[in-house]
């Protein structure tokens, strides 16, 4: 199977941003047409509590006192859940021995390092499921959900999966994926240099990521600090992120950016990688190399290495309450002109910026911005829609741009879908990286659905974990999960096929719009 490559660059002309016109970063909708289906929750929880009970001992695992209660209903388990997962409910209702074995069979075994082996409250592990039923059966309404969304056609480029924070679950510090703040830095710096500031710009660049809330994060609770809701920077544009970033940035930090608490350990690999190509599909890819080399021999600095390491989530302060105050009056200058405290820590940042003969530049674009767009001040709110008592149960759908900050407040239970979408790319390139990893989920999920394990193990691509990485999913843990655990939550072969020829004919019709054309698919 090969893609032909000619022709890279053909604009599309993009439909309205949707969503994006609200809050810039981010957007949320309901999914219409998706009835309220609470057994999707109680399947997934069967398979878990089935792991559950096998890391008790026989006696406590035959005790219905410790069980989910699956029987009694959704809301009935939510609230047993809720109990078991809260330390203190254990401690008043549970006798010691009891209460510590409920603890270690909820987390399973080495969380710490390990959390593809439990269910803990900072990851996802055991809960991975990949191919959910319900995202599969429903992708169609999910598809429509994102289309208007994003103002653009869909594309695939992975299988669904899942996330099933438990109750009580830790909050998600604030943070981007798909590479370094350096990358995103220099993107914000290529997507201004040519004209290209929307962000429909960024998403066809770049592109997005979604999820899909099924049960929980509900916008009738959007003002609850404990609602598990991912939130976003709401106001924040292309422009305005790089304001932002170059707050971070190690040649003029801003003094009320906090420090690391620590030198991030992946600093230590950084040289051994150098001039080493990016092959994740799913990263942000601009050329850093030379940026990256001046700034290497200080990486031991926490806030050099905290701005150019990547693998993985790059922790930052973007939420935190002192860097919004600090990055809202440093617009106020670039936007508008008006002059901070003088000698205060913007005028300071400000000067640093100048010394760096960034300054002007910088504020030139965000003069251009402020003529054309009407903003408020840059704040973090929840990714939802606006509360609607008729639409209160059904799914929602959201999407950030890729590589821009989001976080999760505490709480759960949270049943969420990664529906495996991008809006449609500008490059055929792009479009590769997805439809390879289209198939390559397909083809574990469909040999998963056979009980084909050993050929998954023994095939180079198979075994590899899928999109979201070794740190929450590991293929021999998930094979076990299937093997031995209740299926319902996962698509059968059957409805893996039709899903199979749906996105393979909406990558087909991707790559057409985009010029080039399909060659023995």
């Amino acid at each position: 199977h090969q893609m032909a490559t000619k022709g890279k660059r053909h604009r599309v002309p993009a439909r309205s941003t949707g969503g994006f016109e609200v809050h810039r970063s981010f957007a949320a909708c309901f999914c219409n047409g998706i009835a309220d289906e609470p057994d999707v929750l109680l399947h997934h929880l069967a398979r878990l509590e089935q792991a559950y009970r096998s890391r008790l001992s026989p006696d406590h695992a035959a005790d219905a006192s410790l069980s989910f209660r699956l029987e009694d209903g959704r809301v009935a388990v939510l609230e047993r859940l809720t109990n078991l997962f809260d330390a203190q409910w254990r401690k008043q209702h549970l006798h010691p021995e009891c209460a510590k074995a409920v603890s270690r069979a909820l987390s399973g075994p080495n969380p710490q390092g390990q959390c593809w082996k439990g269910w803990r409250l900072s990851g996802f592990g055991e809960t991975q499921v990949s191919g959910p039923r319900a995202a599969i059966v429903h992708a169609p309404a999910i598809i429509r959900a994102f289309r208007e969304m994003w103002g653009t056609e869909v594309v695939f480029e992975a299988v669904p999966r899942t996330i099933l924070r438990p109750p009580h679950g830790s909050a998600l510090a604030g943070h981007i994926d798909s590479g370094s703040l350096l990358d995103m830095y220099l993107a914000c710096q290529r997507l201004l240099f040519v004209g290209a500031s929307s962000p429909v710009d960024w998403a066809r660049e770049h592109g997005c990521q979604a999820l899909v809330h099924w049960q929980g994060a509900r916008p009738s609770r959007a003002a609850s600090r404990n609602g598990a809701h991912t939130c976003g920077l709401s106001q924040l544009t292309t422009v305005r992120y790089l304001v932002l970033l170059s707050m971070l940035h190690p040649d003029h930090l801003h003094v009320a950016v906090p420090p690391p608490k620590a030198l991030d350990s992946r600093a230590a690999s950084l040289l051994k990688r150098q001039g080493e190509a990016c092959v994740d599909p799913h990263a942000v890819t601009v050329e850093s190399a030379a940026e990256l080399a001046r700034l290497l021999p200080c990486a031991s600095d926490p806030s050099v290495a905290r701005f150019i390491v990547k693998g993985g989530p790059i922790f930052a302060p973007f939420f935190d309450p002192c860097v919004l105050d600090a990055l809202n009056e440093a617009l106020r200058f670039l936007e508008q002109g008006e002059h901070p405290k003088a000698g205060g820590a913007t005028a300071q940042w400000i000067e640093a910026l100048r010394s760096s003969r960034k300054l002007e530049q910088l504020r030139a674009e965000c003069c251009k911005q402020s003529e054309r767009d009407q903003l408020s001040p840059v704040v973090a709110v929840p990714m939802c829609p606006p509360a609607d008592s008729e639409k209160e149960e059904l799914p929602i759908c959201i999407s950030w741009l890729r590589g821009w900050p989001h976080m999760a407040r505490p709480g759960g239970l949270r049943l969420t879908f990664v529906p495996g979408m991008q809006p449609l790319p500008r490059s055929v390139k792009a479009l590769q990286h997805y439809e390879t990893e289209r198939r390559r989920s397909l083809g574990r999920c469909m040999l998963m659905a056979l009980g084909e394990y050993e050929q998954i193990r023994a095939h180079p691509e198979y075994k590899r974990p899928i999109a979201g990485g070794a740190v929450h999913s590991h293929p021999e843990q998930e094979e076990q999960m299937h093997r031995d655990y209740d299926r319902r939550a996962y698509a059968s072969l059957t409805e893996l096929f039709r899903f199979e020829s749906l996105t393979r004919q909406m990558n087909v019709t991707a790559v057409q719009q985009l010029g080039a054309s399909f060659i023995d698919i």
